[in-house]
């Protein structure tokens, strides 16, 4: 039965066997086939490969006798077409489980034997047999590509003709011995046109959950990617039009994909190989099948051992270093919608321009990014009409925002003023052509408001994130902004609480209204560049007012947040304003800024247009990296603003001593309360304890002291 997972099952992951912890190890019994697809990856089939039991128990009694850390194991057959050979994998099999049980094995009662099938020969007697022998151990996944025009456009026999017939028979009977049955739709370029129609046609045959990718290899043509974002748009309105969110599942929709890398997925690996083994009919070892020379059209078989001699071990370490970091190129790393797309470990070795493993092919990059457009589609639909959204920590904390001012006099959500008194709202075509921008770029459409109360109407399909002014009912947006003051009515998960200077022995009262009606509260300064040292000395006596309202809370078991104190727990990183990078502003005049501030400032100011794109050479001075005195600052908290920088610097990338100071207070609070949740803080409590850290600037000049002393 399919987990229904948070309120919807299109668009979550299906569990595995053991949850996927179990270790893979495959056995290629053989390297001929009764079909010729004409998309596979096995490009050098034969009749010669086949393994004979002698190496196949040999390889079991090798495999039984390593030290894997793994506490279950799925026994992979394949070929070829590894039904071909069912009387061997039956014999095999057999010896598994006598062998296991004779030296009393973890894995004795921990296992399952899984096939990959073309399903040509599954009704047949010796298959189902060794089915009925096998039966609560045994797992086939049956390639099935949907309609008879897609499955017979790829899966043919040698003379040409078409497998769907044969196929559709098998697909019958093994649903109903395996009412889980899970298939695999791969596509390639020929049949895109049939994705739509060929996913809902497997659904109706009763395959609930239909697994899919398109191929990795580089077969893809212009135009190519549109197709696939339309099917899969197609899809989408399918499932959303009849109901069946929690009914159905398809992989090319999955709630966690569409994010840029987190630290932790850089130093990861989205393939297997070297994790998992395979062995062949000599009994060589592989990193997976797709190192088999029967696969590979550029290079030579990749071994890492023998049966007879076990496993190079400085082979295997080369895939167990191997990362996502060490193998792509920068754009990859840097991609804002870089999570879920994925490679085949063999393709990148077999396509790349020299003998290494660490290259990474970027083949399917146009396809995945139409992938991810069709996902944020189908959300932005189904958040719309059901309320049901993906989990609230994957929304917003990864996603690139496109904040649209709704007309000249937009309420304002950061350190800057709009005294603009223009309420006439933003021209159509601007906002359209925003929008597409918005949605081709991997932009989240953010609205602010006109203060006058005036909405701006998004079309569908487009999915907006609201901010309105505080004194404004908020019923339909997620974000209620309050300027030097707080509305009892408007209560909402987030606010924004925007303090002017003089008001700063205020913030410990107005933070604190807000947290009884918020769960959490944005707290910014409106000109922390100008505080004076008794400012900052009020500020920080302020912070340590809504601290303590935050442990109160705790104690009582609620959890809420307030940006300049709690985000330095949650961030593994410094998280910026993002303006130029993670965001941008589309003003009135539908030009594209780096955020409202520079508008309201100077209209020449812009970096762009929807239609023409972004001027990279006005945005290089954006990132963290530019910024010497704000690379290695702890405090995650400060937004490092841009606007601020310029107007006190001159620079964008360099901020002022009272912005870093102030930066350094907000710091000190975080660790403060640290202190207070656990006995012992984390490292970067005693840095932000110690006071010669109030000004970045020193740092520098130390170390260009040092480097001076050494040169001397």
């Amino acid at each position: 039965m399919l987990d229904s997972g948070p309120n919807y099952v299109f668009g979550t992951r299906r569990r595995m066997f053991e949850d996927g912890g179990a270790r893979y190890l495959t056995f290629v019994v053989t390297q001929n086939c009764n079909l010729a697809c004409k998309y596979c990856y096995v490009t050098h089939k034969n009749a010669h490969g086949r393994m004979s039991f002698d190496t196949a128990r040999r390889a079991v009694d090798f495999f039984l006798s390593q030290d894997f850390p793994q506490d279950s194991v799925v026994w992979d057959f394949i070929g070829g077409e590894p039904l071909l050979e069912i009387q061997l994998i039956d014999q095999i099999c057999d010896y598994i489980k006598v062998e296991s049980y004779r030296r009393n094995h973890k894995w004795k009662d921990r296992y399952l034997i899984n096939m990959s099938t073309n399903g040509v020969l599954y009704d047949s007697k010796p298959v189902q047999t060794f089915i009925a022998k096998n039966r609560e151990k045994v797992n086939f996944g049956l390639t099935i590509d949907g309609i008879k025009a897609k499955h017979d456009a790829n899966r043919v026999y040698p003379d040409g003709s078409g497998s769907y017939e044969d196929v559709i028979r098998s697909v019958r009977l093994w649903s109903q011995q395996f009412p889980e049955a899970v298939t695999k739709v791969t596509v390639a370029s020929d049949d895109l046109p049939y994705l739509y129609e060929s996913i809902v046609h497997l659904w109706n045959l009763g395959l609930r959950d239909v697994p899919a990718n398109v191929v990795y290899e580089d077969v893809w043509k212009p135009g190519d990617d549109q197709i696939l974002e339309v099917q899969l748009k197609e899809l989408a309105d399918y499932v959303i039009d009849n109901k069946l969110w929690n009914k159905v599942r398809c992989t090319f929709f999955t709630d966690t994909i569409g994010f840029p890398n987190k630290r932790e997925y850089l130093y990861s690996n989205a393939c297997g190989a070297g994790r998992s083994i395979a062995v062949d009919h000599t009994g060589s070892l592989y990193p997976c099948l797709r190192f088999i020379g029967y696969s590979l059209n550029n290079k030579n078989g990749y071994t890492v051992g023998h049966i007879d001699r076990g496993f190079d071990q400085d082979k295997i370490r080369a895939f167990e270093a191997l990362t996502l970091l060490a193998q792509s190129k920068q754009e990859c790393i840097e991609c804002p919608i870089a999570f879920g797309c994925t490679w085949c470990q063999g393709w990148n070795y077999d396509s790349a321009p020299s003998e290494t493993i660490y290259h990474r092919s970027t083949a399917i990059c146009r396809m995945h990014k139409a992938r991810i457009r069709a996902n944020e589609y189908y959300w932005g639909r189904l958040a719309r009409e059901t309320g049901m959204r993906r989990p609230q920590q994957e929304q917003g904390k990864w996603l690139r925002h496109l904040f649209i001012m709704a007309s000249d006099d937009a309420v304002v959500h950061c350190s800057y003023e709009n005294k603009s008194t223009d309420f006439t709202l933003i021209d159509v075509s601007h906002l359209i052509a925003g929008l597409r921008f918005a949605e081709r770029e991997f932009f989240r459409p953010v609205i602010l408001h006109s203060k006058s109360g005036e909405r701006l109407l998004i079309p569908s399909p487009y999915d907006p994130l609201h901010i309105v002014s505080g004194d404004k009912a908020c019923a339909d947006s997620e974000i209620a902004v309050h300027e030097n003051t707080v509305q009892d009515s408007v209560s909402t998960d987030t606010s924004i609480l925007i303090v002017d200077n003089g008001l700063i022995p205020a913030i410990g009262d107005l933070t604190s209204k807000l947290l009884d009606q918020s769960r959490r509260v944005n707290l910014v300064l409106r000109d922390p560049g100008s505080l004076s040292p008794h400012d900052l000395v009020m500020y920080e006596e302020q912070l340590k007012l809504v601290a303590r309202k935050l442990l109160s809370l705790r104690s009582a078991g609620i959890k809420k947040e307030v940006s300049a104190i709690t985000d330095r727990f949650e961030l593994g990183e410094p998280e910026d304003c993002g303006a130029g990078v993670s965001s941008l502003t589309l003003a009135p005049n539908g030009r594209l800024y780096l955020c409202p501030a520079f508008y309201l400032e100077d209209k020449g100011s812009f970096v762009g247009t929807p239609v023409d794109g972004i001027d990279m050479n006005k945005v290089e001075m954006c990132t963290r990296k530019k910024a010497p005195l704000c690379q290695d600052c702890q405090a995650f908290s400060c937004r490092r603003c841009l606007y601020l920088g310029r107007k006190y610097t001159l620079q964008m990338n360099v901020p002022s001593k009272a912005q870093c100071t102030t930066g350094l207070v907000e710091l000190r609070v975080s660790a403060w309360m640290a202190r207070q949740i656990e006995k012992v803080g984390p490292d970067w409590v005693s840095v932000a304890e110690k006071d010669e850290l109030l000004d970045p600037l020193e740092r520098l000049f130390s170390r260009t002291r040092l480097v001076g002393a050494g040169a001397l």
